[in-house]
């Protein structure tokens, strides 16, 4: 049974009831979110069923462009319980833009970690955001992907751990990986000090221009607050889950917290890493 108590305004309410009533006939006609791979997900939950809606309306054509883009030239420091971000240089791209990026650090795209990624094609070279991560000891970024850009990551101190579309990469300082346009990927820090990465975003860049599948937050007693995410669609998408997932439990032993029980209920299930 859907719950809607807790949504706070009413038109907003009838929408969203609407919409779940579509969604669960959905369900019965076309499964359109299929089970196996969502075991730990609430389809009665009101905040997921509006994520699943907000999504949804980014389908529409030019929809990317109508996000806020990025403040050209950068922004502020925005500090996030993972870490922080900076902007530091926003502005429009070309096809030269990549590599003489690269060649700051003395790399070609070719020397790049996944560059040879077959399951996504290119981002044409609209604009670009150049971007200062720092990722806390035992911290990850949620499980995500882009329809209109694709990222590339320069690790300038410590250890980072990447997934990108279920394959996991140790990059150390110097190395840089490239996630493609559409990629499922994610940022992890498994070890017990800061790691310092430099992102460069290209193509059509826009920081609404994020589906988020599973998310690690915690709050400031380390229990697990997770934001909203959107279900898993696919086969890539449920074998990155599995492994942020494995992830996520093992920095939560590390850390002496408890594991989060959705991530728990993912890598329990007969379809889990652990199973394979």
């Amino acid at each position: 049974m859907i719950k809607y108590s807790n949504c706070p305004q009413s038109k907003f309410r009838e929408e969203v009831i609407t919409y779940a009533t579509t969604l669960i006939k959905d369900f019965i006609v076309i499964n359109r979110f299929p089970i196996y791979y969502n075991t730990h997900y609430n389809f009665e939950n009101i905040a997921n069923i509006a994520e699943i809606k907000r999504q949804d309306s980014f389908h529409k054509e030019g929809a990317l462009l109508k996000m806020t883009p990025y403040k050209r030239g950068g922004g502020s420091v925005i500090d996030s319980p993972w870490g922080s971000n900076q902007s530091k240089d926003c502005n429009d791209a070309d096809t030269n833009t990549l590599p003489n990026y690269l060649a700051q650090f003395g790399l070609t795209f070719n020397q790049l970690l996944n560059a040879n990624s077959s399951h996504h094609t290119r981002a044409v070279p609209v604009e670009f955001c150049v971007k200062d991560l720092v990722v806390k000891p035992g911290n990850q970024l949620s499980l995500q992907k882009h329809q209109g850009r694709e990222e590339f990551w320069i690790v300038k101190g410590g250890l980072l751990t990447a997934i990108v579309d279920g394959l996991r990469f140790d990059i150390r300082e110097g190395q840089a990986i490239f996630i493609p346009k559409g990629s499922i990927h994610c940022i992890n820090n498994c070890t017990n000090e800061p790691v310092f990465v430099e992102e460069l975003q290209l193509g059509i860049c826009r920081e609404e221009d994020n589906v988020r599948l599973l998310d690690a937050t915690r709050d400031e007693d380390g229990n697990p607050a997770p934001r909203t995410t959107y279900p898993i669609m696919t086969d890539l998408e449920h074998k990155s889950a599995l492994l942020f997932a494995t992830l996520a439990n093992q920095i939560a032993l590390q850390r002496g917290m408890n594991i989060d029980p959705l991530f728990a209920t993912l890598t329990n299930h007969p379809n889990s890493l652990q199973s394979e």
